[in-house]
């Protein structure tokens, strides 16, 4: 009987080693590889796949094909975040925060076209004042919001929400731009809920 400590063992055993570790490395390619061309998205949601998931969010803020259409994306793109593990949930909440705020570019062409119409040269230029002012405001409300409103309005919306918020606060301190998102999703749900289902 070979004993554990015989020579040929152990050298057979270091050479196993590698051969492990490389096929825990191809076992990861092909996982990439599987998820780009699916379009599932991991449990973890990983770098790789980050893509795949900002083109289901980008779908489900354009306004192509309808409510209906709008509808079927925003339960789509809610049944691919039940399905990540926490720390793919919290990557996705990282996306929303640091990618779907408000545009700074946009926003200042917004201030400017305001501030034209504002400066009070023309008393007759109500009409391009009040069209100012509405697309400023559209253009204050983060896309991310957009989302949000669209699981709400979902079955079980409210429930959704609630938890994927509970994610949120959990890691808000990390960075200005999830604090940011938190403060959103709280003013969201205020012109929605009782002030005191907040505290929950």
């Amino acid at each position: 009987m070979i004993g554990l400590r015989d020579p040929a063992l152990t050298s057979k055993l270091a050479l196993a080693e590698p051969f492990k570790q490389l096929r825990r490395a191809w076992a990861e390619v092909e996982e990439s590889a599987r998820s780009r061309l699916t379009g599932k998205v991991r449990p973890t949601l990983p770098e790789d796949d980050i893509s795949l998931i900002r083109r289901k969010i980008d779908r489900c803020l354009s306004e192509a094909g309808g409510a209906a259409s709008a509808r079927a994306r925003a339960a789509s793109l809610g049944g691919v975040y039940l399905d990540l593990e926490l720390v793919g949930q919290q990557r996705f909440l990282r996306l929303l925060a640091e990618d779907y705020g408000v545009a700074t570019t946009t926003l200042h062409t917004a201030v400017q076209a305001w501030l034209a119409c504002a400066d009070g040269k023309d008393p007759n230029n109500e009409r391009g004042l009040l069209r100012a002012e509405q697309n400023l405001r559209k253009t204050l409300r983060a896309p991310r919001m957009h989302l949000l409103t669209q699981f709400n309005e979902l079955p079980q919306g409210v429930k959704f929400l609630a938890d994927m918020r509970s994610q949120l606060l959990s890691i808000k301190h990390e960075s200005a731009s999830l604090n940011a998102f938190d403060k959103e999703f709280k003013e969201l749900l205020a012109t929605w809920f009782d002030v005191g289902f907040l505290e929950l």
